[in-house]
């Protein structure tokens, strides 16, 4: 997790793999400072680090992405604008462990991911 950047402030997780999470944007985070300066943007680096942080919550381990077959930013996030994201995840276990995502703010999708995942096996 990027120190200070964002919460979890709410997550819904049902028994099939599906999870809903609502993440609120420190909007004082020295990111937006330098990132840009005047016109803050998440990183959508950062964007991808949610999104492995509330997979980690969901499998109740911490995860890295090994794969990424698709990772498609469709707009910016401002956090003048709107400072909470919501975050759609499906999980596929399996041979390679699967993961859906996609991220919205202010009600606008920001980011589609379809990546594969395993635990990091060091509690980090």
């Amino acid at each position: 997790m990027i120190r200070n950047l964002y919460r979890i402030t709410k997550q819904s997780v049902s028994d099939i793999g599906t999870g809903t999470f609502e993440v609120k944007l420190n909007t004082g985070s020295d990111i937006f400072r330098g990132h840009f300066p005047g016109h803050p943007v998440l990183p959508g680096v950062c964007t991808i680090d949610i999104v492995k942080e509330c997979v980690s919550r969901m499998c109740g381990y911490n995860v890295i992405f090994y794969g990424i077959s698709l990772c498609k930013f469709t707009g910016m996030v401002d956090p003048q604008i709107g400072d909470v994201l919501k975050v759609d995840i499906e999980i596929n276990k399996g041979e390679n462990d699967g993961v859906n995502a996609i991220v919205s703010a202010s009600q606008r999708i920001v980011l589609k991911l379809k990546g594969e995942f395993k635990e990091t096996g060091n509690g980090k």
